[in-house]
């Protein structure tokens, strides 16, 4: 119980450190590396039509390396982190109503709370892109990823395969090195998650030790890559 009960504060409290660091690059970014606004805020609810609660947005999960908004991680049921199951909805699904800080999904509870999940925990390997394919199917949304069964069908969209699934507190602060492994700071940020497009347009890299705002700067998440721990990020700068 000791256990369950440190991982379930070690995951609350790097959710709030997420979301602390996104109000910071909101905030405090220079006018050269603003690529767009916020699109979703940790901490939301999610809701159906009938205005029933479903649950609380808690991340985001990307594809990091082929610059894809892949989903956000809701959390339903339990107390306080106890006994809650996590559920993963693609971004298309959800809307904005003009609530604050409301998302809404057009799914009844019992639908919602049945939905088909994704296990977060192994970084080591990529998941079954036909396993994230179900879950899209199953809030209906068409994947934009190619999967063994053949491809999504969206227009403008690369069917290039599945890469690796991270939440977004998972990659924040994240060290970041070139090519030849000297370091350049760390992931201080995600920018401009679009929900209608699926998309992820750049990340936002802080030198180590540096608080000058002039020295971030954002990079295109294509550039990036997991180094063979995927404990780093890699950038090609000829990308």
């Amino acid at each position: 119980m000791k256990l369950s009960m440190f991982s379930v504060l070690s995951t609350h409290l790097r959710s709030t450190l997420f979301l602390i660091a996104l109000c910071l690059t909101a905030q405090s970014s220079p006018a050269q590396v603003k690529t767009g606004q916020w699109d979703e805020v940790v901490g939301k609810e999610i809701k159906n039509n009938q205005g029933v609660r479903l649950g609380t947005l808690k991340d985001s999960l990307v594809d990091l390396e082929y610059g894809r908004y892949i989903g956000v991680v809701v959390s339903t049921g339990g107390f306080l982190g106890i006994g809650e199951k996590t559920i993963i909805v693609p971004p298309g699904a959800l809307r904005e109503e003009g609530t604050p800080r409301t998302l809404f999904l057009d799914m009844d509870e019992k639908t919602f709370r049945n939905a088909p999940t994704l296990e977060l925990f192994n970084q080591s390997a990529r998941p079954p892109s036909q396993k994230v394919a179900e879950i899209y199917r199953y809030f209906g949304q068409v994947p934009s990823f190619a999967t063994d069964q053949g491809t999504g069908t969206l227009i403008g969209q690369t069917q290039e395969p599945l890469g690796y699934l991270r939440r977004g507190s998972k990659i924040l602060f994240m060290p970041v090195e070139n090519l030849q492994g000297v370091p350049l700071g760390y992931v201080s940020g995600l920018r401009d998650l679009n929900r209608s497009t699926g998309r992820l347009k750049g990340v936002v890299i802080r030198p180590t030790g540096e608080y000058d705002r002039e020295r971030m700067k954002v990079v295109a998440p294509q550039a990036l890559r997991y180094n063979l721990k995927n404990n780093k990020l890699r950038l090609n700068d000829h990308a």
